[in-house]
Parts: C-alpha cells; structure tokens; sequence
C-alpha cells in the first residue's frame, strides 16, 4: 500500500484547490490547526467553493471545533468536514461525516485537506474501501 505522503500534494493557490474537486468528488475532510473563526488559508477557497457558507456561518452558529456543511456542486451534493487537529477523537469524526455524506456510484472522491498528512492515517478512512481518497497539504 501506497505511503500517505506518496499519495499528498502540496497546494498554494486557490486555483490548484478547486482543480482538485470535480463531479466525482463526494466531498472535503479539512483538518484545521485553530478554530474556524482564525480564517486559515484554506477558508477562503471553502467559503468561494461554498458561496459565502463559512462566512455566514461563522457570524451566526456557536463556536465550535467541528462543523459539518453541504452544498451543490456539479447538480450534486458536496460535503465539508471542518475539524480542529486538537479535537479528542478525529476518528469519530471522520465516522459520523461518513455517515451523513450521501453516496451515489459517481462520487467516490474525498479531498482530505490539513498542513499535516499525517492526521488522516486514521482506522476510520482505512474502512472507507469504496472511497479513493487524496490528501492535500497547505
């Protein structure tokens, strides 16, 4: 099996995130340093992917160290995981993502976004067969 550093690659721009999602892509796992009201490099891609959900959501919803969003992309559902790195178990996390995701045969494709690959050497994306996943750095 593949490293998962083999399998990473490096983003800078926003243009070279949004080239990664694509009609196969179900949806994001974003691992964030800090909380998501510290806006980290990434969160404007997310909040130009999403039209302005993150932006709203964080003048309106509680503060939290995960948040779960959903849009359309492509005429299809596309989901967002925002997780702080520091929350107690990122394997659950991951879990009960994967259970609100809706799956269909096209989409099989999970964009995992963090500046460490490491944290998505999990149990549960490894029980994950029938998704391809790719992780991205920032």
């Amino acid at each position: 099996m593949e490293s998962v550093e083999k399998r990473t690659k490096v983003l800078t721009l926003k243009e070279d995130f949004l080239s990664q999602v694509d009609p196969k892509t179900l949806g994001c796992i974003w691992v964030t340093d800090g909380a998501l009201e510290d806006r980290e490099k990434p969160f404007g891609w997310f909040d130009y992917l999403l039209d302005g959900i993150l932006e709203k959501h964080i003048l309106e919803a509680p503060k939290s160290p995960k948040s779960f969003f959903t849009a359309n992309q492509f005429d299809r559902h596309f989901y967002v995981l925002q997780v702080e790195k520091s929350f107690p178990s990122l394997n659950q996390a991951f879990e009960e993502a994967f259970m609100l995701m809706k799956r269909n045969e096209n989409q099989k494709k999970i964009l995992c976004l963090s500046q460490n690959p490491q944290v998505f050497s999990v149990a549960s994306l490894k029980k994950q067969t029938d998704l391809e996943f790719k992780n991205l750095i920032y």
